[in-house]
């Protein structure tokens, strides 16, 4: 299957439910290498945040407040890195219903061509 929106292949999709109010990590696996995103979720009551941290071959999204049953998560794709001339991009959205402990999560992760988007790295 291929499926395609603009200049972006969608590389993997999914939903997932959390299990016992833990984390989530993701293993994404793109050939010949492999990119790793946790999910992990706090809830201080202040507006809700993302924090993001690297990790030795992925990243780290430090969702806080993110306990909304209409959902929360990126308003536009999020660029994860670049893998030789192609960008990887995550989309996500996290729903927590009721009195659960469990968040759903749906995410898309895109790889598109840096040439195709135009794309130029910023300085520094």
């Amino acid at each position: 299957m291929k499926v395609e929106s603009g200049a972006a292949r969608v590389v993997a999709s999914g939903v997932v439910t959390t299990f016992g109010g833990n984390d989530l990590s993701i293993d994404l696996d793109l050939g010949a290498d492999r990119v790793r995103v946790e999910l992990v979720f706090t809830s201080t009551g202040g507006e809700p945040s993302v924090r993001t941290e690297d990790l030795p071959k992925g990243y780290r999204l430090c969702c806080d407040n993110f306990d909304d049953p209409y959902g929360r998560g990126s308003a536009e794709p999020v660029l994860l890195g670049a893998l030789g001339d192609d960008l990887i991009f995550l989309h996500f959205r996290v729903q927590l219903f009721g009195r659960s402990v469990d968040r759903t999560v749906t995410y898309t992760f895109y790889r598109a061509k840096k040439a195709d988007l135009g794309w130029v790295p910023k300085d520094g």
